[in-house]
């Protein structure tokens, strides 16, 4: 790389720390460095990212944590780390959970009901899943 240092969007930033805050930030630096050579249709995590999202969506992150022997037991539900996610971007980033150009009434619909498999403590800046 001679010694050039790598930049990344605040977008990405924004999903790493999303893995770090859970626990499971190494199943996503796996995911990045392998999962396209175990998942041909899924892509991987952009790091230029405006719409993280959008680009949280196109993966396959849950599917791979959960084959890698991962510990997330059966999520209530929608089963999946994206709706978790969405939250956590709507009480930290609203930017983000505002400016996204992807359909998010079903996540809107299942936040009412209370089906978000995640618990944030807004004072604390913490998600727990």
């Amino acid at each position: 790389m001679n010694g050039e240092k790598l930049e990344y969007s605040k977008g990405y930033h924004v999903i790493v720390r999303f893995f770090k805050e859970i626990g499971l930030y190494h199943y996503f630096l796996e995911y990045q460095r392998y999962g396209h050579k175990l998942m041909l249709s899924k892509s991987l995590f952009d790091t230029d990212t405006t719409d993280p999202i959008r680009t949280f969506a196109s993966t396959g992150i849950t599917y791979y944590i959960r084959g890698k022997g991962g510990k997330l037991g059966k999520l209530p539900g929608t089963e999946t780390l994206f709706y978790p996610f969405i939250y956590f971007l709507e009480c930290f980033y609203p930017e983000f959970y505002h400016s996204t150009s992807y359909n998010i009434r079903y996540y809107e619909h299942i936040r009412k009901k209370g089906e978000i498999p995640c618990a944030i403590d807004i004072e604390r800046k913490k998600i727990t899943i």
